[in-house]
C-alpha cells in the first residue's frame, strides 16, 4: 500500500474534546487527519484526566493528539516530503 500525496494536498488535523462526557466526569477526545478530503487517521478515546473546564479538556485533547501528529510529520519528513499542516480545533 502506498500513500501518494500531491503537492497541494496538505494534511489537515481536526481535534475536538467533550467536557464531562462520562458519569465519572472524564472527558472524551476525537481526532482525525485528512489528506485531500480522505480520512487517513482516526482516533476516539476517553481522556485520563479530570478537568475543571472545557478549555482545559481541549488542551489535554491537543496534547494527546500531538504524539500522532509528530509521528506523522516525522514519517513524511523521512519520505523527503515537507508538508505544511493545518490543525483545526
Amino acid at each position: 500500500m502506498m500513500l501518494i500525496v500531491e503537492p497541494d494536498e496538505n494534511p489537515r488535523w481536526r481535534i475536538d474534546s467533550s467536557y464531562a462526557a462520562y458519569l465519572d466526569m472524564k472527558n472524551h477526545t476525537g481526532i482525525y487527519m485528512t489528506i485531500s478530503e480522505r480520512a487517513t487517521y482516526t482516533a476516539s478515546f476517553e481522556q485520563k484526566h479530570n478537568t475543571k473546564s472545557s478549555i482545559e479538556a481541549e488542551l489535554f485533547g491537543i496534547d494527546d493528539a500531538m504524539v500522532q501528529f509528530m509521528c506523522t510529520q516525522y514519517f513524511m519528513t523521512n519520505q523527503r516530503r515537507y508538508l505544511p499542516t493545518t490543525i483545526y480545533l
